[in-house]
């Protein structure tokens, strides 16, 4: 076999050569309508116990790029489930606060988005690719980064996010 990776896996590491690599033109794409976002993992949710299916910026599994969810407990999506013990949390995202079912971390917000294959690239495009790239690797990959929850996420509490920051910190500090 010539994958060395998990399917899901394989599609992350092309998703962070993409980011690394592409010189697209501003505006070939509406922001909606870019291909390339189905390659990049924006979220996992649990779909069944101890089972986390990845999914892009438009909430599809990764991969797809469509106008509509898929059913992500269908049995055709098992080959893109991660474990929970081939997952490191420590720098991701727990949105389970806001929501009223599942669990879901996040990988980036939106307004940290990788976009830095547009046009130019600015500090602040590659220091989103820096965060994301980095990201990915410590929580799929086993790279360890070195970073901590603070460093990929403590923007948030500046952008209105106080409380969603402090319960996530309870993750690894039980009386933060």
């Amino acid at each position: 076999m010539y994958r060395n990776d998990s399917y899901p896996l394989e599609i992350m590491k092309t998703g962070l050569l993409f980011l690394a690599n592409a010189k697209l033109r501003p505006n070939t794409f509406q922001t909606h309508e870019d291909p390339f976002r189905a390659l990049l993992v924006y979220c996992i949710t649990e779909i069944k116990t101890d089972l986390w299916l990845p999914l892009n910026r438009n909430y599809d599994v990764l991969g797809l790029s469509k106008d509509d969810l898929s059913d992500y407990k269908s049995d055709k999506y098992n080959h893109m489930l991660i474990q929970t013990k081939d997952i490191n949390f420590d720098l991701l995202w727990d949105n389970t606060t806001n929501l009223q079912k599942g669990k879901m971390f996040f990988l980036i917000s939106d307004f940290t988005f990788p976009r830095c294959y547009y046009g130019r690239k600015s500090k602040e495009d590659e220091k989103n690719r820096i965060r994301y790239e980095t990201i990915v690797k410590h929580s799929f990959f086993n790279e360890k980064s070195g970073k901590d929850f603070e460093w990929a996420w403590g923007y948030k509490r500046s952008y209105g996010y106080g409380e969603d920051y402090k319960e996530n910190l309870k993750r690894f500090k039980p009386h933060a």
